[in-house]
């Protein structure tokens, strides 16, 4: 029996998806692979000039918006700028080889992306009128 392979993704022409963290690893690859196969691809990253340098090596309709995860007022903020009715939300974003610290509102810096905050895109783009 043969693997799934990005090959598999069917059309994806029509949709809009959100990817956090793709500005590198598997969120980079996610987007890749989602805008060639005709997604609308918003790159939710916290460094906007680097994912628009990864944006600029897709082959396919790619948008990079400023948003860091470590802070609700900046989730917030990304979700009621978004102009677009989006289809799918991926929640790939997380930290490595971070010093310990709390962010702006008090949860641990190291696991707030990957652990804590996850569910707050997913409620802040959701929860849009």
């Amino acid at each position: 029996m043969g693997g799934w392979t990005a090959a598999d993704i069917g059309d994806q022409r029509g949709r809009t998806v959100i990817v956090t963290g793709a500005s590198s690893g598997l969120g980079a690859e996610t987007a890749r692979v989602l805008a060639t196969a005709g997604a609308k691809v918003i790159m939710a990253c916290r460094n906007p000039d680097k994912a628009q340098a990864v944006a600029d090596a897709i082959d396919g309709d790619t948008v990079v918006l400023d948003v860091d995860l470590a802070d609700l007022a900046s989730v917030r903020a990304f979700a009621d700028g978004l102009s677009y009715d989006v289809d799918v939300l991926v929640n790939n974003a997380g930290v490595m080889a971070v010093p310990k610290g709390l962010t702006v509102d008090g949860f641990e810096r190291r696991s707030s992306p990957a652990f804590t905050t996850p569910s707050h895109p997913s409620e802040a783009v959701l929860g849009r009128s």
